[in-house]
């Protein structure tokens, strides 16, 4: 058994799929393996990669007779797992490889540790990259044990949300390890993944049965942006909108189809925030949980996103819809808190370098580089290395 596996589900981005498994591949580790879930309508050009492709660590997984949902791609992903710990990332994305030596490391201190959160940096690839964009890196590399009922409050009730909760301890970027996969398939329905928003849906279940979660602060995987992503379409509201078109009839024909929660009034079209409140609500009706107070926090993080928006034309839109809807949902109780004010730059990524709120702003093309690899590789003189991180552990261990 490996001690990570990591899953690439991919639909109709073969090219940066393809770019993703031969970045990974260049390392010469060989504790981990990677699937590939091949979710596209042309399934020639990853298989016809797969051929010439000789490395036993990669495995092809092609796609089925029609287009799968994602909670059905990934769930079938899972089932060609072999690992001690399983993670999933995107095709445009980028894993260090030297993850599951971080995990061995990190379960010699704190052996009952299930899921594993870790900061991501985010690389815009050049197809859609605006002028001078920047990469942030944390400047903090502290790894922590957190508690259950913290997290919950993140999660449940927005506690400290940005323009979502300030938490991430699922599957994606992130990892499980398979006992605790396996509890969450056993406590809630038989699946791994139900909701269309299957990574929230996977933090919820996650901070819900793990038995000790850690957070790493120190970046160990990149969050790639690239014409065909969704992360593209965020800053472009007619693109959204016709790609959320697309999801929504891919997951009405999937074997699970579409859940909301009941009562709640903000859908798909109020973008982000709605969208995961939208399936923490449903997690928690679903299972009976019981959660109150979570409604000013979440008007507060809809602000948030309101003012992510990157044109004064973008921001009202979102401005008027959100407070349209906030009058009528539990009659208007909760509007007041709801004062967004529109940032100059808004969502847009601003040609800055230096370190600004903890984190350390680089040109996304330093050192020349054109893929997350790249870039991930061109920071790491300034990341303390896996080693240093973990060290921090010793005292906790020295004390136990």
């Amino acid at each position: 058994m490996v001690k990570l596996s990591v899953c690439i589900p991919s639909r109709n981005r073969q090219k940066y799929c393809i770019e993703t498994i031969r970045s990974i591949a260049k390392s010469d580790v060989q504790d981990f393996e990677v699937i590939v879930g091949d979710n596209s309508d042309d399934p020639e050009p990853l298989a016809a990669f797969f051929e010439t492709f000789d490395d036993k660590r990669f495995k092809l997984v092609p796609p089925g007779e029609r287009a799968l949902s994602m909670a059905e791609n990934w769930n079938r992903l899972i089932e060609y797992t072999s690992g001690e710990w399983v993670t999933v990332i995107g095709d445009d994305d980028y894993i260090d490889p030297d993850v599951p030596a971080f995990i061995s490391g990190l379960q010699k201190t704190v052996p009952d540790v299930d899921a594993l959160s870790w900061m991501s940096m985010n690389y815009i690839w050049p197809d859609i990259r605006p002028e001078n964009a920047s990469i942030a890196v944390p400047s903090d590399c502290g790894i922590y044990v957190q508690s259950q009922r913290e997290m919950m409050g993140r999660m449940f009730y927005w506690q400290g949300a940005t323009d979502r909760p300030l938490c991430s301890y699922g599957i994606y970027h992130g990892a499980i390890k398979r006992e605790l996969l396996e509890t969450i398939k056993n406590t809630f329905g038989g699946k791994y993944f139900i909701h269309q928003i299957v990574d929230y849906e996977c933090i919820c279940k996650t901070i819900l049965v793990a038995k000790k979660m850690v957070l790493c602060q120190r970046p160990l995987s990149v969050m790639g942006a690239c014409a065909a992503s969704n992360s593209a379409a965020v800053i472009d509201s007619k693109l959204m909108e016709a790609r959320n078109k697309t999801f929504v009839n891919e997951v009405k024909n999937s074997e699970h189809g579409l859940y909301y929660p009941n009562g709640f009034p903000f859908h798909d079209e109020h973008g982000l925030t709605a969208a995961i409140a939208s399936t923490i609500l449903w997690v928690v009706q679903e299972y009976g949980l019981e959660v109150v107070g979570w409604e000013k926090n979440f008007v507060l993080a809809s602000q948030n996103y309101c003012e992510t928006a990157g044109t004064i034309e973008e921001y009202n839109a979102r401005r008027k819809l959100y407070a349209r809807t906030l009058r009528k949902w539990k009659g208007g109780r909760y509007l007041k808190y709801f004062n967004p004010k529109f940032a100059k730059f808004g969502g847009k990524s601003v040609a800055f370098q230096g370190v600004h709120q903890g984190k350390l702003y680089v040109n996304s093309d330093i050192n020349g580089a054109k893929t997350p690899k790249e870039a991930f590789d061109a920071v790491q003189c300034i990341m303390p290395s896996i080693e240093f991180v973990l060290n921090q552990l010793e005292p906790l261990k020295r004390a136990a």
